[in-house]
């Protein structure tokens, strides 16, 4: 090609008007040895020998990209049944463990001094010493009352 009609195809590229045969061949006209060019060509060497390896690179991506989905195809599924089956029998198990260890005693028991405790002399001693702790005699009773509202005991 004449340096004269690749200018004009320039011309038209960068107005948007090429064909894509048009673009093929500045493709192919520059793809040949930078070095044979002319100076005020040589940017245009590096838009299309750029825009020929981008489109080398999408295609290797696209080639990948179908092989993984090729592997991904042949690769066996397990039917739908089955993936229901495993989460309903898993779902009653995590049931199951979470009811069984959440199940509250049904025994007698007292909790002393935050511990749990089964241990029915240990409660009955504990009881009995709390119960005397807060009996009194009975003329102490009505004292304490007595001394708050100012009234006489009428025993």
């Amino acid at each position: 090609m004449q340096i004269d009609d690749i200018d004009s195809l320039i011309s038209k590229y960068t107005d948007g008007e090429t064909t894509v045969a048009e673009e093929q061949q500045l493709r192919n006209f520059f793809a040949q040895d930078p070095l044979l060019l002319p100076d005020e060509l040589k940017p245009f060497c590096a838009l299309f020998r750029w825009e020929q390896q981008e489109r080398c690179k999408q295609a290797a991506k696209q080639s990948v990209s179908s092989t993984e989905t090729d592997v991904l195809k042949k690769q066996k599924r397990l039917p739908n049944w089955i993936v229901a089956a495993v989460s309903a029998v898993a779902a009653v198990a995590i049931t199951m463990f979470v009811v069984r260890h959440n199940v509250t005693k049904t025994g007698d028991y007292a909790i002393i001094n935050g511990e749990c405790t089964t241990n029915k002399n240990m409660i009955q001693h504990e009881a009995e010493a709390a119960l005397n702790m807060v009996s009194a005699n009975e003329g102490e009773d009505f004292q304490a009352l007595s001394q708050i509202g100012g009234t006489t005991n009428e025993e």
